[in-house]
C-alpha cells in the first residue's frame, strides 16, 4: 500500500455506518480491498511503530454536488 492513500468517494451513499452495510452494497464476485488506515505494532523493545502494514496516513474526499 502506498504511505498516503486517498479514497475518493463521488456517492454520498456510499458512505455507511457499518461492515455489514457495505458488503450488501459491494459486488463480492470482484476483489474487495479492506483499507482501514494506520496499523500499529511493538517490537520487542516495546517501541510503537505505527504504518507497517498499510498508509500511515488515510483521507477520505467526498465529492459530490447538488442536482
Amino acid at each position: 500500500m502506498p504511505d498516503h492513500h486517498i479514497c475518493v468517494v463521488r456517492v454520498p451513499d456510499q458512505v455507511v455506518s457499518s461492515v455489514s452495510q457495505a458488503l450488501e452494497l459491494l459486488d463480492r464476485a470482484r476483489p474487495l480491498p479492506w483499507i482501514s488506515g494506520p496499523s500499529a505494532t511493538s517490537g520487542i523493545e516495546l517501541d510503537r511503530v505505527e504504518g507497517v502494514y498499510g498508509p500511515r496516513t488515510l483521507e477520505i474526499v467526498l465529492v459530490g454536488g447538488s442536482d
